[in-house]
């Protein structure tokens, strides 16, 4: 295993994630990790499926025809975690800013 998995402890033959109880962070914190890693376990899950399925002829039509539009959501949903990732490191950029000005107005 890599990845999540392999630093949190996540269990991949479950039908979901689950983190390790070794984890030491505050509640709120593991409950965003969690619900944050399940997005990326749900994620490779629906990826594998599209890859075992995509070429295979036995699946049809109808079955290909659902995975190719699989493959559009999930390039929806690299769009949208690039864009939230883009607005993190805008929002911590301005708050490291702020910080300094603020730590300017003290002196």
């Amino acid at each position: 295993s890599s990845g999540i998995n392999a630093e949190y402890g996540g269990d991949a033959s479950r039908m979901c994630y689950v983190p390790s109880p070794l984890i030491q962070l505050p509640r709120t914190r593991l409950d965003l990790a969690s619900k944050l890693a399940e997005l990326g376990f749900l994620f490779r899950q629906v990826k594998l499926f599209i890859e075992q399925r995509l070429n295979e002829q036995s699946y049809g039509l109808i079955g290909q025809a659902f995975c190719s539009a699989l493959t559009g959501e999930l390039k929806e949903y690299y769009r949208l975690i690039a864009v939230m990732e883009n607005q993190v490191h805008i929002w911590q950029r301005y708050y490291r800013h702020s910080n300094d000005i603020a730590d300017i107005a003290t002196i």
